[in-house]
C-alpha cells in the first residue's frame, strides 16, 4: 500500500509483494518491528509505527495539532508511544470512541482509507 503511494515499480518475484516489501525495507518503514512477519495482521500500534517510519521518510513537515491523551496509554507498547502521539497530534490517527486507542485492535480497512485520506489531504 505505501510501496504504491510512493511509486514503488514492481519487480519479477514469486509474490507481489517482495518488491514492495523491500522497498520498505531499504527506506526504514519497517524500523522497529522486531517480529514482523509479512502475512500477519497488523495492529493499531503496529500500524502507527509504520505509519510514522513513512510520514519520516517522505519529509512530511505536518504541524502538529494538540495531542490526545488516550485511556489506555498504558497499554501502548514503548517502541510505539512516539508514534502514537506523533500521528495523534497531527491528526492522522484517531482513538476509538470509547477514548482508547486500543493498540492491539487489529488496524481495520475503514481506518486504513481514513488515514490514507488524510495523509493525501495534509499534504
Amino acid at each position: 500500500m505505501l510501496g504504491r503511494i510512493a511509486s514503488v515499480k514492481d519487480e519479477n518475484s514469486n509474490e507481489y509483494y517482495n518488491t514492495h516489501l523491500a522497498w520498505a525495507n531499504q527506506n526504514n518503514i519497517l524500523k522497529g518491528l522486531e517480529d514482523f512477519e509479512i502475512k500477519d495482521d497488523l495492529n493499531r500500534e503496529e500500524m502507527a509505527l509504520i505509519l510514522d517510519n513513512f510520514v519520516k521518510f517522505k519529509s512530511m513537515n505536518l504541524k502538529p495539532n494538540s495531542y490526545i491523551e488516550f485511556k489506555d496509554e498504558d497499554k501502548i507498547s514503548d517502541w510505539a508511544k512516539e508514534a502514537v502521539k506523533n500521528l495523534s497530534s497531527k491528526g492522522i490517527l484517531k482513538g476509538m470512541e470509547t477514548g482508547e486507542f486500543s493498540p492491539k485492535t487489529n488496524f481495520t480497512r475503514a481506518q486504513v482509507a481514513q488515514v490514507l485520506y488524510t495523509l493525501d489531504h495534509l499534504k
